[in-house]
């Protein structure tokens, strides 16, 4: 059966309709109030956001690129975010998504949606992509006999009639994978387009007329590599690449910080002891210094506790379940099962990579793509480059 969509939307945009059709799915399902509390509790620790220096450079930048949108002549700012497998990219970006100031809204002359979320799917490219932003942005799709030219001039009008004035593309490194060098040109000089419209004259009589958007781009580090193949756009496009913390002093105190934090914020009834100096090398050897990968170790291990109604996070019954469960490492190789942390080998960045690969994210031959090499100065320093913030 069929629903009326846009009745149904109609129908939900009371508070309490709304909630009772959300409750209605997973009572559906025959969950039990036990299961509800736990499922509630999950998503608690879901929400969690660790506002560290990642999260503050991150809210400036986002800050900077909203200050920009009330342009309405000249450039707009391309801005890149891009990390390894895991890093925390996503999250950083839904704390944009989530701003109430992007929020949808409408008026006489229709829908106003001040920022245009996608994911890149794969395979991508810049036609397939065209045709994502499009529906996304309207509901429909265009006719599959369009060129790739085409559906961008469709897609442009509906951008400026809809009144866009944040793109944001994460998993845009889906549209560069395999692609000739070429073609990366042509979608650099797209995203170029957006960003940096062609003037027009005052006797232009279309009311329709081009205004510099705001573009966000996410991905691993091919999306700045490429980037930097226009040099007038990479010079106006700030980054927000999160770097790896190392095992030095430094280091070792922020990533401590950092799941203190979230320990705090799990609610749990007892201590899981996550922070003591031995857990925090544990860490730091299983996720190669990236919080993101900490976070995700953790969450995964308090909802195996979470069922298994336990009062904390148990090392080697939850985090090393889960370790082995994501890279598929043995117990000699398992940073939460070996005795001592020091005889455990390197875990390589290829087998985080691994979940890359899974999302459809690898070259021709089925091998990981070049990796950017990590920038290391004292360690773990912060950098503050050129227009650019390595977290």
């Amino acid at each position: 059966m069929e629903i009326d969509v846009n009745k149904l939307r109609q129908g939900l945009s009371d508070p309490e309709r709304l909630a009772a059709f959300r409750k209605s799915r997973v009572i559906a399902l025959g969950a039990t109030e036990e299961q509800l509390a736990r499922a509630a509790w999950k998503d608690s620790i879901e929400r969690i956001h660790i506002p560290d220096e990642v999260a503050k450079a991150a809210r400036k930048m986002f800050d900077g690129l909203v200050d920009r949108t009330l342009k309405t002549h000249g450039e707009g700012e391309c801005l890149v975010v891009h990390a390894a497998t895991g890093a925390g990219k996503t999250h950083i970006l839904n704390r944009l998504l989530k701003r109430q100031d992007l929020a949808s809204s409408e008026d006489a002359q229709g829908p106003i949606r001040p920022l245009l979320y996608v994911r890149a799917p794969s395979p991508c490219n810049l036609l397939t992509l065209g045709r994502v932003l499009y529906r996304k942005l309207t509901g429909v799709g265009l006719p599959r006999s369009y060129e790739t030219h085409e559906v961008w001039e469709h897609l442009k009008y509906q951008l400026y009639g809809q009144r866009v004035s944040i793109i944001v593309i994460d998993e845009f490194h889906h549209v560069l994978m395999n692609a000739a060098i070429e073609k990366k040109r042509t979608v650099v000089s797209t995203v170029k387009s957006l960003v940096q419209p062609e003037p027009v004259t005052d006797a232009d009589a279309d009311p329709l007329v081009p205004y510099p958007l705001q573009v966000v781009l996410a991905g691993v580090d091919e999306v700045n590599r490429v980037i930097r193949f226009d040099g007038e756009l990479s010079r106006r496009t700030p980054r927000l690449t999160i770097k790896r913390l190392h095992a030095t002093e430094k280091g070792l105190k922020r990533m401590r910080r950092f799941i203190e934090s979230v320990e705090r914020a799990l609610g749990f009834p007892g201590s899981s002891d996550l922070s003591t100096d031995d857990m925090v090398r544990r860490f730091m050897k299983a996720t190669r210094g990236y919080r993101g990968r900490a976070m995700h170790l953790i969450k995964e291990a308090a909802f195996r506790a979470i069922d298994d109604a336990t009062a904390r996070i148990d090392r080697k019954l939850h985090l090393a379940a889960v370790f082995r469960d994501i890279t598929g490492l043995g117990p000699n190789a398992n940073p939460f099962l070996v005795a001592d942390i020091d005889t455990c080998p390197e875990v390589k960045e290829q087998i985080w990579n691994r979940l890359t690969l899974l999302r459809g994210v690898g070259t021709a031959d089925g091998a990981v793509g070049p990796v950017e090499p990590d920038i290391d100065v004292n360690g773990d320093d912060d950098i503050k480059g050129d227009r650019e913030v390595l977290a």
